[in-house]
């Protein structure tokens, strides 16, 4: 029965397209991590090559645990599916066994999990062999160390994953109870991970990691470049003990789901029901309203306010929310008791020092929401099967979808407003009092929802194109991915692109107002290098420098530029176009005449 129920599910999901999409990114993942130096997962530094044995193990390590949302799609499909479909009770009422049902569609939901982790090979091997890769940053690809990355670093790290999400769903039966589950698991990873380096006692902290990334790094710290390069990762020790923990912890928890399931419906409390003489006595003839119906703008805004509000108030309420929050404002507390600590100093929890703090930690927490209510909001007619009834209404598609994307942006506004609230708490706790709530709203709040507010239209644009939940999720996850990427592959290094934090930049940021000699004496150790150089360099007169821009085009001013570079070997200099300065060494500067700029800046210096 087991092998049945096992086969089942095997053939079942493998006529699914998503285990091959999810087969396909990561194996396009650490493909450009392998191929390009733009991409990086914790690949080869220095000496050692990107296809080395140990970069093999550290990527099984890391992309095992960025796995966990597949691991979620594939395995509470699994668990839930009977009950989600209304055929459970059919197939409780065959002779079919308690072990035979659980153990097999278990274990056929991990392997189905496993598979797209062979991508992580298939992406470095093929990586490895593209032609613009320096061949002296790769080297010949063995194929041990991907057999052991997979049995050894990347299935236990699964079948973990999968034991815990599998005893949930099979217990709760809700999609909802899983992903709060995973979320749990994945910032509660993230939360331990940080505390277990700070640990004395590296071998407690290495058994304790259940992804064997600590027990690894413990095992190979003292490595050379050629262990490194060829050597395999030795299965004893730490590595042995730790994989051999986390193992059985995983069937200890399998076996907790076991014995709590049954074949049997929870049994429900029934709804109070109104004798019928009560209510046919209380009945009363009333002739029906007259109503006009109006489809003007004013209703319109009357939908669309109705349905942002319910949604609004839905995210706000729901338990997912609650959990997320309280264990993002649990670190966030964390990470702001370390505000006053600078080198071994104790400083003031001046507002900048927490602000940086803050951006640094509610990051993943924000993406983490947005991610799931995304998913939640475009499937919330889905999943019971009557978006149908609801697009038939007399209502425009795009009231709906507004609306939704509405209450995101103010959920991830409220969400920095927490933030800002915990910063704020820090700083009076610490004693002090300057807390400069424009500082907060300028630089973090405004910026950040802003952010995440274009974040928030790629989700649900995603999940309104991809016809299927986890697909949905793991789709706009790669593309994060990709963008964080993408526009150092291309040289864009402007934070104003697409999909950027403006924060810090000349629309959202602040500096200390410095002086003019303070200014040149910046300028100063920046130019030293250049007068000593064949090359020209090009500065933009952006932020403090733009505050100075007539003032150095003074040739008469006591603080001009061309004074102050005429201190040593002299320089010539212009204002070009882009409202930048260029500096030309000597050797250029008598070929090239003085010219104005061409959109009518201050001139020639």
């Amino acid at each position: 029965m087991i092998a049945r129920m096992f086969l089942f599910e095997v053939r079942y999901w493998l006529r699914q397209p998503m285990v091959y999409i999810f087969l396909f990114v990561n194996a396009l993942l650490t493909f450009g991590a392998t191929a390009s130096d733009g991409v990086q997962i914790g690949g080869g530094v220095g000496n050692v090559v990107k296809n080395a044995p140990y970069v093999v193990y550290i990527f099984y390590g890391i992309m095992s645990f960025i796995a966990l949302l597949m691991v979620t799609a594939f395995v509470n499909g699994t668990a839930i599916r009977d009950f989600t479909s209304n055929t459970a009770q059919i197939i409780f009422s065959t002779p079919v066994s308690k072990s035979g049902y659980l153990i097999g569609k278990f274990l056929g939901s991990t392997f189905v999990a496993s598979i797209p982790l062979i991508g992580v090979s298939l992406g470095i091997v093929v990586g490895s062999w593209m032609p613009w890769v320096d061949p002296l940053r790769v080297g010949p690809n063995y194929l041990y160390p991907h057999v052991q990355g997979f049995l050894v670093m990347g299935l236990p790290n699964i079948l973990f994953s999968a034991a815990i999400i599998f005893a949930v769903a099979v217990i709760q039966r809700s999609t909802m109870a899983s992903f709060i589950t995973a979320i749990v698991l994945f910032v509660g990873y993230s939360i331990a991970s940080s505390s277990m380096e700070d640990m004395d006692n590296q071998t407690l902290a290495a058994m304790l990691d259940p992804f064997g990334t600590t027990a690894m790094s413990e095992a190979t710290q003292y490595w050379t470049v050629d262990e490194k390069n060829l050597a395999a990762l030795p299965v004893s020790g730490l590595v042995l003990w730790n994989r051999l923990l986390w193992i059985g912890v995983s069937a200890l928890v399998f076996l907790f789901g076991y014995s709590r399931f049954s074949f049997t419906d929870r049994v429900q409390k029934a709804k109070a029901r109104v004798a019928e003489n009560d209510a046919s006595s209380t009945a009363v003839a009333a002739p029906l309203p007259k109503v006009a119906l109006h489809f003007d703008r004013s209703a319109l805004r009357r939908q669309w306010s109705t349905l942002y509000r319910t949604e609004l108030v839905g995210i706000l309420k729901s338990t997912p929310f609650i959990i997320i929050m309280a264990l993002g404002l649990a670190q966030l507390f964390t990470s702001l008791s370390f505000v006053t600590s600078m080198y071994g100093n104790t400083t003031y929890p001046v507002t900048y020092s927490v602000v940086d703090m803050i951006s640094g930690n509610i990051v993943i927490y924000v993406m983490i929401i947005v991610v799931f209510y995304a998913g939640q909001l475009i499937w919330k007619e889905r999943d019971p099967k009557f978006d149908g009834i609801i697009n038939a209404l007399p209502m425009a598609t795009r009231t709906g979808l507004l609306a939704k994307l509405a209450a995101l942006i103010t959920v991830v506004f409220v969400v920095h407003l927490f933030a800002v609230g915990a910063g704020m708490t820090t700083q009076l706790l610490n004693g002090y009092t300057r807390l400069e709530p424009m500082v907060y709203l300028t630089y973090f709040v405004v910026p950040g929802t802003l952010f995440f507010a274009g974040w928030a239209a790629v989700a649900l644009l995603v999940h309104v194109l991809v016809n299927n939940k986890y697909l949905g999720f793991f789709v706009f996850i790669v593309l994060f991915i990709l963008n964080t990427f993408a526009w150092t592959l291309v040289d864009v290094e402007s934070n104003l692109g697409p999909l950027q934090r403006l924060a810090g930049t000349a629309l959202f940021g602040y500096e200390r107002v410095r002086s003019l000699p303070e200014e040149l004496d910046v300028l100063q150790s920046i130019l030293d290098p250049v007068r000593r150089s064949d090359r020209s360099v090009e500065l933009p007169l952006r932020g403090t420098w733009q505050r100075y821009q007539h003032a150095l085009a003074d040739t008469s001013s006591e603080a001009a530029l061309p004074h102050f570079l005429a201190r040593g070997r002299s320089a010539r200099r212009r204002l070009v176009a882009d409202g930048g300065l260029r500096l030309l060494p000597d050797q250029s500067a008598e070929h090239l005449p003085d010219e104005r700029c061409a959109g009518g800046g201050p001139g020639a210096l």
